[in-house]
């Protein structure tokens, strides 16, 4: 069974920047408090009810505005929610009836008020109302015909406009499930005419007729079974009636047949319209759920010919229509797939297939990423056989798909849910919910039933006993560790790091500090500074499922044992299980670790002049500068037109600066930060433990670190930098922004890639801020972080010296790192690319658009780009925010052959030492108008120990990959 793909959109849109205020409740304490105050107040956070009437005239309830059909009544917003809205822009309990259309889209800030109102609705259904918990029952607050009405234009207004829809799918599709906009039905009409008979005979019954008539769910009828459970014995003859029937109709409605629903949406579509066809076409054969394959094929299939053809639609009512009978399917999907008893691996390979495609057409991927997914998946076998390799491969790529689903939701709720959750972490969940309701979770189940048995097949072992199921952790870099487990749902950037522990995060902070060992929900990208530290240091890592992180926090505080082979196989388990080889892998590791030394023999620290980029080569690298700006001065040579200009302040100035007299002491900089190297050892030979030692120096570090804030420039040095700015980069000193890129000599060794431990100061202009920033530069190696990462590896870490770089940004349309081998498995002759949208990309964990590129030019898509908001660089200096809608492909056909080129020619052309094996490069590059700019070249450096350990090996993965496999197995 081949799949019909969805139409493909290449064209890369035009994607204008948009200039952010940041989302952030100031006083989150203060918020929570006003909230449970509103939860216990009949009004809730409302302060009366008025009418609103057309002419913008507000009258009180009891004065209608006169010959107004238009006019609205309902409640008008408390002083304090108002200013929420105008200081946080927090919109919690938002009333839509009388809203502006435009105000509710809100454009600029990324249509937060539009994803707040399905996180405030989550909150309300899940938790007793939440803010609303008695002001659901505030009469005349809400009246549900008027939100249905202004939903319902709100829905087609959005729908109607092309770009709109283009760009925002999947938040449209499930706003549309979401806001109030279905016409009564005759269920609906009864449900409100009997409450209120009843409510008007039994006055206790008010509030839920109140909640019935203005906000009606599914839980009111729990509610009204319950009421009737407790007051039953109270009731009048004629009122146990009222509400029996009550019931009756509440029954009949909340189990309305789906089927039914479709075919009285099927009035909004145009009778010429091929799609109204489809459906008929569909309803004719399924009229009832069934799991047979059959039903979940033609429900996918319509499903997808809703998303290929809602465009041709020409009203935004009919795509609404359209919308809200795809949003049925899905239903029908939901109940129906992963019903099946014992399927056999085909049935369970179709199924999942059909389900992908209705992920797809959920809204989940954008058809590109659609097409790309369905053209490197394995089509479902015409035979009853397939090679284990190919069903492996189809269900790793079958987890990343529904991984860049769940990642979807999470980057486009992200900043409204960080708001919530500051004040109620009960909305947490809304993502999990999203999911768990939608295709995502029959997919899953499936996904997760063909993995199990694939891996069995295999002789695939994850051992992870806490986890109800192993098989969805999926090993990253290779190496092993002992230490405490640390389970932490949300990382701040200042959390405390115990480099000992072993920490399992959703999204692990970007400046990660060293640590025993990581898991994430996230993998973020394969090539960002962490996980290239990660694979330096032999730090085991690996990626796992929101429900694997919930399962381990049993195991939190517990100390454990954490394997990764390099194959990806991984043992999680307590310390106390270990068994006798795992144990003595600690005695040997403390035996065997290997440290290196900085090397000093080529530093030419007499040289204190400023160095034109143009002066440098790879062979620079030592003696003048670090391994970036001599590099980057080798690729100047080599690619004039895709490097800037640039120039470098050297060792030998950094020096010079460090010997000045430090004022009222009688030592210098220099020999501060020596002497602190020096006590270390002394208090080392006195046998004090490292613990106390590393705080000590980290201590004298942080002295110097204030010293370095204002340690004056030599004489001469500001003219110079003038002058070199002005005839270098061709521009008077203060009218062109830079960046300023620290570039140490501890940076790229054999065995250390140092890969972002020290600072870059973006796109800077005002010469002050240049001033201040070269200090700033100078200042980095010697923070905590940077020092932690290198102490676990250097043996001199009191030598490291940095020099600067200093070059024009470029405002690229997307930037990334290009790794010359496939960073998963090895291979030599592959190629990595990681690129996000904007500048800096990849190399902060970005969840990036990541390829494969193979030696014979075919291309596989890793992972689409996930990150909403990107960074762009302005002429007047400093980064602004930008919005990415997500929709279309970064990087082209045309850039992936320039990057295939480009590394080909560096490594056949870089420069190496004599005899030396061919080496792997990781080069930092952006795209502006296709023009390719390179930022970065440097040695791609792996742990080679961690890969050879003879225990990871041991416990890597062993099967035959072209072994046949029996698919007519019950699974």
């Amino acid at each position: 069974m081949v799949l019909r793909l969805l139409f493909l959109l290449f064209i890369i849109a035009f994607v204008t920047p948009h200039t952010l205020v940041a989302q952030e409740i100031k006083n989150p304490e203060a918020v929570k408090e006003q909230i449970t105050e509103w939860r216990g107040l009949i009004r809730g956070p409302y302060r009366d009810i008025r009418w609103f009437c057309s002419d913008g005239t507000v009258r009180e309830p009891k004065d209608p505005c006169p010959n107004d059909k238009d006019a609205i009544q309902r409640a008008r917003l408390s002083p304090e929610l108002i200013r929420y809205g105008k200081d946080y822009h927090f919109f919690p309990a938002q009333i839509l009836a009388g809203g502006e259309k435009a105000d509710f889209w809100d454009a600029s800030y990324q249509q937060s008020r539009l994803k707040q109102y399905q996180i405030d609705k989550y909150l309300q259904l899940n938790d007793n109302g939440w803010i609303l918990e008695r002001g659901q029952y505030y009469r005349g607050a809400f009246q549900i015909e008027d939100e249905q009405k202004w939903g319902k234009d709100f829905l087609i207004w959005a729908l109607a406009d092309e770009d709109k829809l283009t760009e925002n799918f999947f938040l449209l599709r499930q706003a549309v499930q979401r806001i109030p906009h279905r016409e009564d039905t005759p269920g609906t009409i009864d449900m409100r005419a009997l409450s209120k008979i009843l409510s008007e005979s039994y006055t206790k019954f008010m509030d839920l007729r109140v909640k019935i008539h203005g906000q009606p769910d599914r839980t009111d009828l729990a509610a009204v079974r319950a009421f009737k459970k407790e007051h039953e014995a109270a009731f009048k003859p004629d009122q146990l009636q009222t509400m029996n029937e009550l019931i009756e109709v509440m029954e009949q409605h909340y189990s309305f047949d789906r089927y039914e629903e479709i075919k009285q949406q099927l009035k909004g579509l145009p009778a010429d319209h091929p799609l109204r066809g489809k459906v008929n076409d569909y309803l004719a054969y399924f009229h009832k759920d069934s799991p047979d394959i059959a039903h979940i094929s033609a429900t996918s299939d319509l499903m997808r010919d809703i998303r290929d053809e809602i465009m041709s639609l020409s009203r935004g009512s009919y795509r609404l229509a359209a919308m809200d009978i795809s949003l049925m399917l899905e239903q029908v999907l939901y109940r129906t797939a992963g019903k099946q008893k014992k399927p056999t691996v085909l049935e369970q390979l179709e199924e999942i297939c059909y389900l992908e495609q209705a992920t797809a057409a959920s809204g989940y991927l954008a058809p590109w990423e659609w097409y790309r997914y369905s053209s490197d998946q394995w089509s479902v076998p015409d035979s009853t056989t397939m090679p284990l390799g190919a069903l492996l491969f189809s269900a790793e790529q079958s987890r990343r798909l529904l991984e860049w689903s769940t990642n979807l939701a999470r980057s486009l709720y992200g900043k409204e849910l960080e708001m919530f959750t500051s004040i109620e972490p009960k909305a947490r969940t809304f993502i999990d919910d999203l999911i768990r309701s939608s295709v995502l979770l029959p997919l899953g189940m499936s996904v997760e039933r063909l993995s199990a048995f694939a891996a069995a097949e295999a002789d695939l072992k994850n051992d992870i006993a806490a986890l109800s199921n192993p098989s969805t952790m999926r090993g990253l870099n290779p190496g092993f560790a002992k230490g405490e487990l640390v389970v932490i749902d949300e990382a701040s950037e200042d959390m405390e790091i115990d480099p000992k522990k072993i920490y399992v995060f959703d999204h692990p902070p970007a400046d990660l500090k060293p640590v025993a060992g990581i898991a994430t929900v996230s993998e973020g990208n394969m090539v960002s500074h962490v996980q290239l530290l990660a694979r330096n240091l032999a730090i085991p890592n690996a990626v796992l499922s929101e429900e694997n992180l919930n399962d381990l926090k049993r195991w939190n505080g517990d100390e454990v044992f954490y394997a990764v082979s390099p194959g990806g196989t991984i043992i999680l388990k307590p310390a106390k299980k270990m068994s006798d080889q795992e144990k003595e892998l600690f005695a040997v590791k403390e035996r065997s670790e290997e440290r290196v030394t900085v090397p000093l023999d080529k530093m030419q620290l007499e040289t204190r002049r400023i160095i034109n980029l143009r002066e440098l080569n790879a062979a620079s690298s030592g003696r003048w500068c670090g391994p970036k700006a001599a590099n980057l001065g080798q690729l100047k040579q080599m690619f004039p037109e895709q490097v800037v200009e640039g120039f470098v302040l050297p060792f030998g100035l950094f020096k010079a600066h460090m010997e000045q007299t430090i004022p009222g002491r009688d030592l210098s900089y220099w020999a501060f930060l020596q002497q602190g190297f020096k006590t270390a050892e002394q208090e080392r030979s006195a046998g004090k433990s490292e613990a106390e030692i590393e705080t000590n120096l980290l201590a004298h570090l942080g002295e110097l670190r204030t010293m370095l804030e204002t340690i004056p420039f030599l004489p001469g040095f500001q003219q110079e930098f003038r002058d070199s700015f002005a005839r270098i980069l061709n521009q008077p000193f203060g009218e062109l922004p830079v960046f300023l890129r620290s570039d140490t000599n501890m940076e790229d060794l054999k065995d250390f890639t140092g890969a972002g431990l020290n600072k870059t100061i973006f796109n800077v202009r005002d010469e002050q801020k240049i001033w201040q920033g070269i200090r700033e530069v100078w200042i980095s190696p010697y923070t905590e972080r940077s020092f932690k990462w290198r102490q676990r590896y250097l043996n001199n870490p009191e030598n490291v010296y940095p020099s600067l770089l200093v070059i024009p940004g470029v405002n690229v349309d997307y930037s990334g790192v290009v790794i010359t081998q496939n960073v998963s498995n090895g291979r030599l002759d592959e190629i990595t690319a990681a690129f996000s949208r904007g500048v800096g990309g990849a190399v902060d964990g970005q969840r990036a658009e990541t390829y494969t590129i193979f030696p014979t030019g075919h291309i596989a898509m890793l992972s689409p780009a996930r990150e909403v908001n990107y960074l762009y660089l302005p002429t007047t200096g400093g980064t602004n925010k930008g919005v990415d809608p997500l929709a279309n492909p970064l990087l082209n056909l045309r850039n992936l052959t320039s990057i295939k080129n480009l590394s080909d020619f560096v490594e056949a052309n870089y420069p190496r030492e004599e005899g030396s094996k061919p080496i792997t490069y990781d080069m930092e590059m952006g795209f502006k108008d296709d023009h390719l700019w390179l930022f970065q070249v440097r040695p791609f450096v792996e742990n080679k120990q961690a890969a050879a350990s003879g225990y990871l090996q041991s416990i890597n993965p062993r099967y035959e990959p072209y072994q046949a496999v029996d698919l007519t197995q019950k699974i």
